[in-house]
């Protein structure tokens, strides 16, 4: 799906250069004024620079922006982790070449796609997105070397073409990875219907997983257990799941601050449980197309909620107790409200003023009685 979100970068693993500053280098020959200049104002300015000079070498040190030892520099590729992603390759089809760097005989850090902690070498991040054409997918098969990279943190292999593999079973060993998971635009067709409880069972401190328009048809609607209650964003958008309601487990995930099922077939008023999710900060839902009932008073107590989107659904009724709700909280950040192309009747209510932060209010094809 060419509308899958770009995945968030990792701070701290890019490599840059900072220019070094010399207090002889000719940059600063500004310094240099007419004899008749006040030194004491002169030798002002020298300290001041002097003193920024090292401010500036020490914070690109801090951030590991250079080395210790002044050079501009990767990590060491550690050896097994080598032959752990050489395995990878192997078993990958790559026609349009874009691991051609991945060869032994080079630093894999300095590989495409490949981001190692500059001090220890270990591979933090792996990111593959197909960002080009479908000529460009990687497919084949992701091999269980992969499991060897034990500080991983960071894993997309979205927008490729991995036919249909079980890769949530892979993702389920992947019990270190700590961060974000993104498959978006790959197909998982043939994955068991326990998919999602395999990523549950071996992954509880999974912040992130995206998988949108991954041709996933079964979302279970209830897990034995709870394990990943840490997760932050959840997009399984556009995956037109069998299932026609919420999930249960969903509403269990308090830490949620984003959450996107939009296209996905659900037929469903909004339940209550929403009100359980205070720390949701982006909604969207639309394009369900069955997805009915008034918006009720229970989501207007996400105070913390910055962006509702849920046009073309069956959305009835007027806004009163919704955005009642929403203004008494102490302090609401709704900045975006998206219901073009419902069923909504009744007149604006005046509390809507007391949203202060609102930006974009659409209300197309609004029916009134």
């Amino acid at each position: 799906m060419d509308g899958v979100s770009p995945p968030a970068q990792i701070p701290g693993n890019s490599v840059h250069q900072c220019t070094s500053m010399s207090i002889n280098d000719k940059r600063l020959s500004f310094l240099a004024q007419p004899q008749e200049a006040n030194m004491e104002s002169k030798s002002f300015q020298l300290i001041f620079l002097i003193l920024f000079a090292h401010l500036f070498y020490f914070t690109c040190v801090e951030y590991h922006f250079v080395s210790t030892a002044g050079t501009s520099k990767v990590g060491t590729c550690i050896e097994t982790e080598k032959k752990a992603l050489l395995k990878l390759k192997e078993n990958l089809t790559d026609s349009s070449g874009r691991l051609s760097s991945w060869i032994d005989q080079e630093n894999c850090c300095q590989w495409l796609g490949v981001i190692c902690d500059n001090k220890t070498g270990s591979v933090v991040k792996l990111d593959l997105r197909n960002q080009l054409s479908r000529n460009n997918r990687l497919g084949g098969e992701i091999n269980p070397s992969l499991l060897e990279l034990k500080k991983l943190r960071y894993l997309d292999l979205s927008m490729n073409n991995f036919g249909g593999v079980k890769v949530p079973e892979f993702i389920g060993r992947v019990k270190e990875l700590g961060t974000s998971i993104f498959l978006g635009g790959s197909d998982l067709s043939k994955v068991d219907d326990s998919w999602l409880d395999t990523i549950n069972s071996h992954s509880p401190s999974l912040l992130e997983l995206r998988l949108p328009q991954c041709q996933l048809l079964n979302l279970p609607s209830s897990l034995p257990s709870l394990n990943f209650t840490s997760f932050l964003v959840l997009d399984l958008s556009n995956n037109a799941f069998n299932s026609s309601t919420f999930p249960e487990w969903m509403f269990e995930l308090s830490n949620l601050v984003h959450l996107d099922l939009n296209s996905n077939n659900i037929v469903s008023e909004l339940p209550d449980e929403f009100a359980k999710l205070t720390s949701l900060e982006y909604l969207h839902v639309s394009s369900n197309y069955g997805i009915k009932g008034p918006l009720k008073k229970s989501l207007g107590k996400l105070c913390n909620l910055k962006t509702l989107i849920l046009s073309y659904n069956s959305i009835s009724g007027d806004l009163t107790d919704f955005v009642d709700a929403l203004s008494e909280c102490e302090s609401n950040s709704l900045e975006a409200l998206d219901l073009n192309f419902n069923e909504l009747s009744g007149k604006l209510p005046a509390t809507l003023g007391h949203l202060k932060k609102v930006k974009i209010l659409q209300l197309t094809h609004r029916h009134n009685p």
